[in-house]
């Protein structure tokens, strides 16, 4: 059996980590009687030591919160979210680069393929529901050395226009979800 050590009110039993409680409760074989205000004084303690702590953490927390959301932002910084393109085929083209290119050519941005990438957001929508006409979003990403974002954004309003076949499509800035939010909080 191992040697017991004290552990402020008990006895730490170092053969299996468990703390002993003495049957009287203000004595620990072999030490002087601890008071009740001793046992108080260490318990408030112990409170203040765990506040401290838990001041450290969520400072630390804030300041990686802070640091992952720079983090975010610059890589959202040349990303463009396109929604309304059909998931099917559309004027005989059914890639979504070629569509993109498309899109682009038709608010006068001339774009190369090489020049970005493009995914599908969410899940695929079901095949056997016909009614579903909803497409997913369509996520662009710009390479780094592209300046085409402000552009591209900027000439979107062309899209809206009666006689283009494209004026339910929308592009948009690809943002924080706490920046959306609260660019919707200041609107509302």
């Amino acid at each position: 059996m191992g040697r017991a050590s004290t552990y402020s009110i008990g006895i730490l039993n170092d053969a299996d980590n468990s703390v002993v409680i003495p049957s009287q409760p203000n004595t620990i074989p072999g030490e002087t009687p601890i008071t009740v205000n001793d046992r108080v004084n260490i318990l408030e303690t112990r409170v203040e030591d765990l506040e401290k702590e838990n001041i450290d953490l969520r400072a630390a927390l804030e300041n990686q919160m802070i640091f992952s959301e720079s983090i975010d932002r610059e890589v959202r910084s040349n990303n463009i979210i396109c929604t309304g393109v059909a998931e099917d085929d559309f004027d005989g083209v059914v890639d979504d680069t070629q569509k993109c290119l498309m899109i682009f050519r038709c608010i006068g941005v001339d774009m190369k393929p090489d020049q970005f990438r493009i995914r599908r957001l969410g899940k695929l929508p079901s095949s056997n529901n016909v009614e579903n006409k909803w497409s997913r979003p369509i996520l662009i990403s710009l390479s780094l050395s592209s300046p085409y974002r402000g552009e591209v954004l900027f000439a979107s309003k062309k899209l809206k226009e009666e006689r283009n076949p494209f004026n339910r499509v929308y592009l948009m800035a690809d943002l924080h979800p706490s920046i959306n939010k609260e660019m919707q909080r200041l609107i509302a």
